[in-house]
């Protein structure tokens, strides 16, 4: 659904003639995902990753799509925890100077967890706030190396019965190009 959402999003841009404002980024990293496992808080780090569809209106503001893969770790108490979302922001970005630049976003992510350690109600879906921010360092006006921090929280089963809140958190290095 998402991505079909990507794609329209896309399609009606180019429909406007507005290609020299959209942008795309991927980027690679560490995914951290903590709650609290019972007597006390599980936090783990694994790998992960987002891709990032974006539309700039003007004067710094730009509002974009992501994908995001917070990774999968293993815990004492559960296994094989998988935490993804999607969403929209707002982003305002600009230029300390032509060389570095900054990003701060904020919007919604439908965030879901994978556990498969909890038989009865294993997956939750959840729409959270999420917010990010980085800085670029700009090769020329096109393309610009990142480094971006996402963090938002996400609902854990625990139980058949009982959920639990839990901190989804994306540190990453990629790659933004604009046409």
């Amino acid at each position: 659904m998402f991505k079909k959402s990507l794609v329209a999003l896309a399609l009606t841009v180019a429909a406007t003639g507005s290609f020299a404002q959209m942008y795309i980024q991927g980027s690679a990293g560490k995914g951290t995902l903590g709650f609290d496992c019972g007597t006390n808080v599980c936090q783990k780090t694994n790998s992960g990753n987002k891709f990032l569809l974006g539309y700039d209106a003007g004067n710094g503001l730009s509002y974009e799509g992501q994908i995001i893969n917070y990774g999968k770790i293993t815990s004492s108490a559960f296994q094989d925890i998988k935490a993804t979302g999607f969403g929209g922001n707002v982003a305002y970005s600009g230029n300390f100077n032509d060389q570095f630049g900054y990003r701060v976003a904020g919007g919604l992510a439908r965030n879901k967890v994978d556990a498969p350690s909890v038989t009865a109600v294993p997956t939750t879906n959840s729409w959270q706030l999420a917010v990010g921010g980085g800085i670029a360092y700009n090769f020329n006006k096109s393309v610009a190396v990142t480094a971006d921090y996402d963090l938002s929280t996400a609902k854990l089963s625990t139980s058949a019965t009982a959920t639990s809140t839990a901190s989804v958190s994306l540190f990453s290095i990629g790659l933004r190009a604009r046409f």
